[in-house]
């Protein structure tokens, strides 16, 4: 993500596949830390992980993962 007025930037590294996108729509005056007042589209969250689908989906990535057997 990068904010062209600011400069900001943030880097999600990552090894799962996929990346969920919260942009807080439905906030609506939701009262948070330090008394902070949030209102609609006032934030993001950037969530990595399998497609949602994924157990479903032959072709996705698996979600399962072998456990090593220790010798």
């Amino acid at each position: 993500m990068t904010d062209p007025e600011s400069g900001r930037t943030l880097e999600c590294p990552t090894t799962e596949p996929g990346v969920q996108l919260y942009t807080g729509n439905f906030l609506d005056r939701i009262e948070g830390k330090g008394g902070a007042v949030y209102h609609k589209q006032e934030g993001f969250c950037l969530e990595t992980q399998h497609y949602p689908d994924s157990p479903n989906q032959p072709g996705f990535p698996s979600t399962y993962k072998k456990q090593l057997s220790h010798r």
